[in-house]
């Protein structure tokens, strides 16, 4: 995935919150144009990112999964409560009817080295 989106809200917060998903099949960008919306709408998160990767068969085969997209969501800084946000990306993704697997939560802290 793009790293360039991390690195950057890393050294401007400190720490950055992802939440990634594996689905298993097509998304359509107005499908994860539905997803933030609705992540806006039910929280109080003002500033987000969401990358979205295909997993071509090459990936699938190295990485022991099935090919799909992978949708990662960056929030910068550490969020309070992520398995709300978790919980409430998986329940738009089983109304759209989409396979997927939550790959977790994770929090990344920025360390300086210089």
């Amino acid at each position: 995935m793009d790293d360039e989106i991390k690195m950057k809200w890393s050294s401007k917060y400190g720490s950055i919150t992802t939440v990634t998903f594996v689905v298993y099949g097509e998304v359509k960008e107005h499908e994860v144009d539905m997803m933030s919306t609705i992540l806006v709408d039910e929280s109080d998160i003002e500033e987000w990112a969401v990358l979205a990767e295909k997993i071509p068969w090459q990936k699938a085969k190295m990485f022991g999964i099935d090919r799909g997209m992978c949708l990662q969501w960056i929030f910068p800084d550490k969020l309070k409560k992520p398995e709300i946000i978790e919980k409430l990306l998986s329940k738009v993704m089983t109304f759209l009817k989409l396979k997927y697997e939550s790959k977790g939560v994770k929090n990344y802290v920025y360390t300086r080295t210089t």
